[in-house]
């Protein structure tokens, strides 16, 4: 990524306005377009010159808007254009779906079942209403999230696996009968 004659930033506009005009149809939402194609091509991992440890480099994205303000449909565009990622919803999901956790056999055994974040790793994963989840699993997926992996010890079963998973998390404001405008940054409204 070595844009000719033009500053990064520059480069990064016009592809933004590319998407904007081409693929997703989402207009005025320069920065959305932007930050969503980012987080699709982000890199698993990258080592900086002169060190041995390689870094982190997938990113985790939050879109925190109005209803009708192109979130969804910048994604489901992107999604479309490069067939990959999974779509998951957080009005019909809980932690055990998206981490993993313990589920009851006919048989009574426990058996480990991993979520849709691990099994997604290295690939990229949209959770649509996010808001719609507790803040209690959002607050236990922080680990998996910026570690990359994921572990369950419970029930006589211990065992973890990579999630190093590009995450793009789409919600509405929490309060019902609020919306951007009532927050004096809205930067307030990720706090609730």
């Amino acid at each position: 990524f070595s844009p000719q004659g033009q500053s990064v930033w520059a480069h990064l506009q016009s592809l933004g306005e590319y998407l904007s005009r081409h693929i997703t149809k989402v207009h005025n939402r320069l920065d959305w377009n932007i930050a969503a194609f980012l987080t699709w091509c982000s890199p698993i991992g990258f080592r900086l010159p002169e060190e041995t440890e390689v870094q982190r480099g997938w990113i985790n994205t939050l879109a925190l808007g109005d209803t009708e303000t192109g979130k969804s449909k910048v994604v489901k565009a992107l999604k479309k254009t490069f067939n990959c990622g999974s779509y998951v919803s957080g009005e019909n999901c809980t932690y055990v779906g998206l981490i993993g956790g313990l589920i009851k056999s006919a048989s009574g055994q426990f058996m480990l079942r991993w979520g849709h974040i691990p099994l997604q790793d290295k690939q990229l994963v949209v959770l649509e209403e996010m808001s719609s989840l507790s803040i209690t699993d959002i607050a236990n997926m922080s680990d998996v999230r910026s570690s990359g992996i994921a572990r369950i010890d419970k029930g006589g079963i211990s065992s973890e696996t990579t999630a190093r998973t590009r995450l793009i998390c789409l919600a509405n404001v929490r309060q019902v009968k609020k919306n951007l405008a009532h927050y004096l940054f809205g930067v307030h409204a990720v706090q609730d």
